[in-house]
């Protein structure tokens, strides 16, 4: 293991087209095209937009104060309006990082007698892995961390408090030799990049040099990385869109001038052929209808495997580690679950942060952005020690 980890390191240094560099020349590409990505998906769902208001109301012969087309269109307006929403917010909701959890740590922070114990935070919970009722040995340990001993003692201290929870007191030299397997990601290791605690399912995230809380993948359609604080709303983007794509084909379709064996237009592309200003619409609504339809497989595609995500409590990242878990335990005839498994309507409650009687109805709703109380819940309150 030692060996493993200097060697990763020299490879850091050497070369010139080492690791590093490598991830250097990948953030500066990644920074050139993510804000290209952004308002390439803006501009097509503005695309959709106008082909409804000018191509599609052309077709339809219908005038802005009939009443079908104006229940139809309100109806649009309200997919747009969530679309719009949770494109928005998963691009501009930082999806936190560890220091949002030890801000003492981060390089900007100000050491002074009066708040340098402010910052290391007495962690009781960290969703869903650290349970609420911390040895006292752990809260002992978490009070006065200010240096790397004292940081390295608390992860020791959660980490055989994790194994012994979690992973029926195995040792964690065993399982780190599970093949296949880099590291565990239930466990509290030290990030030298960002020289701080990094938690349980946070990954540090080589484009945003932070170390992400349940990180699910860095995506450069909305320009960072998707975690804690904005997954709800890359997962109803994703859901949204494909409600507002099928909606956009179940109104255009009868114009469009498609035929799918037995689902046909009502208007076949001979139909507009005296009319230049009816052909030119019809094209540009089949070209509509042909786009959302692909965009409804693949983004739908890419929904339903979150969706499945969601419903097992893990991330992209962890998927192939719990699989490795499952099977090494499998073999001792014991029942594994992930740690941050505790059943399809909690796990689909705490993504998507809709509790109450009717949580299955509003789960979808539009939810303001609340970095602030979604960590609450993953920290323990600090006022006592403050």
């Amino acid at each position: 293991m030692l060996n493993r980890g200097t060697n990763r390191k020299k490879l850091r240094k050497t070369g010139l087209f080492g690791e590093k560099h490598l991830k250097k020349a990948v953030t500066i590409v990644f920074n050139i095209i993510q804000p290209v990505m952004v308002l390439a998906a803006l501009s097509v769902i503005s695309f959709v937009v106008y082909l409804w208001f000018t191509h599609l109301l052309i077709l339809s012969k219908a005038k802005l104060n009939d009443i079908d087309w104006v229940i139809k269109t309100l109806l649009g307006i309200w997919l747009l309006f969530n679309v719009a929403f949770n494109y928005l917010s998963a691009v501009f909701v930082y999806a936190g990082d560890s220091y949002d959890l030890f801000p003492a740590q981060h390089p900007a922070h100000q050491y002074n007698n009066n708040t340098h114990t402010n910052g290391m935070l007495q962690i009781q919970v960290l969703t869903p892995l650290i349970q609420a009722n911390a040895s006292s040995s752990s809260s002992n340990a978490s009070e006065c961390m200010t240096d790397d001993e004292q940081l390295r003692q608390f992860i020791r201290i959660k980490n055989e408090q994790i194994m012994k929870d979690y992973f029926f007191g195995e040792n964690m030299g065993t399982l780190q030799q599970i093949r296949g397997m880099r590291n565990n990601p239930y466990l509290w290791r030290f990030c030298e990049d960002c020289n701080a605690p990094k938690p349980p399912r946070a990954h540090h995230c080589s484009i945003c040099h932070r170390c992400i809380l349940n990180m699910d993948h860095h995506c450069p359609w909305v320009a960072g990385c998707v975690g804690l604080c904005n997954y709800r709303y890359f997962v109803l983007f994703m859901f949204w869109v494909c409600v507002g794509a099928l909606f956009f084909i179940a109104n255009a379709f009868p114009y469009a001038g498609l035929n799918f064996y037995v689902i046909k237009s009502a208007y076949s592309r001979h139909s507009f052929r005296g009319d230049p200003v009816l052909r030119t619409s019809q094209s540009r609504i089949l070209l509509g209808c042909i786009f959302c339809l692909a965009v409804t497989f693949a983004v739908g595609c890419l929904l339903v495997f979150h969706l499945f995500l969601v419903l097992k409590g893990n991330s992209t990242i962890e998927l192939f580690s719990t699989s490795k878990f499952t099977a090494y335990f499998k073999k001792k005839g014991v029942a594994w679950k992930a740690p941050s498994n505790h059943g399809m309507k909690k796990n689909w409650q705490f993504v998507f942060r809709t509790y109450g009687k009717f949580w299955w109805l509003t789960w979808c709703c539009p939810l303001l952005p609340n970095r602030q109380e979604i960590l609450k819940e993953i920290m323990a309150d600090n006022s006592a020690s403050n």
